[in-house]
């Protein structure tokens, strides 16, 4: 894993007041502001702004540039904070995401 997605999914695990990298740069975000992270597979992985009250895992993949030629499309893989512990998901386009998961995109 690149340097840069290691940042990122630390950043989801960790929480939003966590070192998260944005354009290659490591940088402090708001604590109050909802983000959410896309890893792997994909043209622009990084930290993203959580818009709205609910969003689904295709319209994440898509804020962060779709899915490259190399990367699957019809299962993911997300990480998330449950009770204080890391959980792996797979989950489809159509699930919803919650504000600091992390999206990764797996290779097909």
């Amino acid at each position: 894993m690149k340097h840069a997605a290691l940042v990122v999914v630390l950043a989801g695990i960790l929480g939003a007041s966590a070192i998260t990298a944005h354009s290659g740069a490591p940088f402090m975000q708001d604590s109050q502001e909802k983000r959410f992270f896309v890893v792997g597979y994909v043209k622009r992985p990084g930290s993203y702004r959580f818009i709205g009250e609910t969003m689904t895992v295709g319209q994440a993949i898509e804020t962060a540039g779709g899915v490259t030629d190399r990367g699957a499309t019809d299962v993911f893989q997300l990480l998330r904070q449950v009770d204080g512990k890391r959980a792996q998901l797979v989950v489809n386009a159509h699930d919803s995401i919650a504000p600091n998961d992390t999206i990764q995109v797996l290779r097909k």
